[in-house]
C-alpha cells in the first residue's frame, strides 16, 4: 500500500508537522509507503515549516520515496525534468517501468537541472517575497468581493476561494450559480478569466486561482470577476 503525501495541496494549504509526524508513525506502525511529493517546498509562507518525512527518522527514510523537480521553485516549467529519492531497489524498478513508458530527459534539460540545484540559491529570496506580494493583491482583491470567502494561503501560489454565497444567483445569460463549476463557466464565457472548478479537488463549493502571474494580470482578472459578480441578479 502506498499514502501520497503532498504538505501541500494545489489549493495553498499547508499541512502542520504534528499531522505529517502522525501520518509518518502510521507507515511505520502498518508497514506503508509514502510517496511525498516536495514540489513547493521553497514556497512556505508566514514562518510556516516545510517539513519532509523521510527526514524525520531512518525508518520513515526507509517507507518514503520523496518526489521533487525543478518547474516550480526554478521556474523550469517547460523543461519537464524531476526527480525521486528512495530505497535503491525500488527506485530501480521504477527505472525499468518508466523505461518502457516514458524516459529520456535531454541532455540539455539535465544540465539546466544541475545547474539549477547547485548554482546560486540567494534569488529565492526575492522570488519569494514578490510571490508574496502578489498573495496579498489577490487575497484582499477576492476578499473584497461580495459573496467570496478566501483562506490566506500557507504555500505554493494558488487560492482557493469559496463561491458559496454566491449560490442561486443568476448570470445575465439567465443560468442559476449552483456549483463552482457554473461559477467557472460564466466566469469564461462572460468575463474572459479562466479558474479551475474546485469540483476536480473534491470540493464543488470552491474554485481555484493561480497568481503565478504578473501583478498586473491578477489585478485586471479581479477587476474582471468584480465585474462579473456585480452582474449577478
Amino acid at each position: 500500500p502506498v499514502g501520497l503525501l503532498g504538505e501541500f495541496s494545489t489549493t495553498g494549504a499547508m499541512w502542520p508537522r504534528k499531522t505529517i509526524e502522525a501520518l509518518a508513525r502510521l507507515a511505520v506502525e502498518r508497514n506503508f509507503w509514502l510517496v511525498s511529493d516536495e514540489i513547493y517546498e521553497k514556497m512556505v509562507y508566514d514562518g510556516n515549516e516545510f517539513i519532509s518525512p523521510a527526514a524525520l527518522s531512518s525508518e520513515v527514510k526507509a517507507r518514503t520515496l520523496t518526489v521533487n523537480g525543478m518547474s516550480k521553485a526554478y521556474s523550469m516549467t517547460g523543461w519537464r525534468l524531476g526527480y525521486v529519492a528512495g530505497d535503491a531497489t525500488v527506485v530501480s524498478a521504477m527505472n525499468r517501468i518508466q523505461d518502457q513508458c516514458t524516459s529520456n530527459p535531454c541532455s540539455i534539460a539535465q544540465w539546466a537541472g544541475v545547474a539549477a540545484l547547485n548554482g546560486p540559491q540567494e534569488f529565492l529570496a526575492e522570488w519569494l517575497a514578490e510571490f508574496d506580494r502578489r498573495r496579498h493583491v489577490i487575497v484582499a482583491g477576492l476578499s473584497a468581493i461580495p459573496g467570496l470567502t478566501v483562506r490566506n494561503p500557507d504555500g505554493a501560489f494558488y487560492v482557493f476561494p469559496n463561491v458559496e454565497g454566491l449560490y442561486g444567483k443568476t448570470t445575465p445569460g439567465g443560468r442559476k450559480i449552483l456549483s463552482g463549476d457554473d461559477f467557472s463557466t460564466y466566469l469564461l464565457d462572460d468575463a474572459l478569466v479562466a479558474v479551475v472548478p474546485g469540483s476536480g479537488f473534491g470540493t464543488p463549493g470552491y474554485v481555484r486561482l493561480s497568481y503565478a502571474t504578473s501583478l498586473s494580470v491578477i489585478e485586471r482578472g479581479i477587476e474582471r470577476i468584480a465585474e462579473a459578480v456585480g452582474k449577478l441578479s
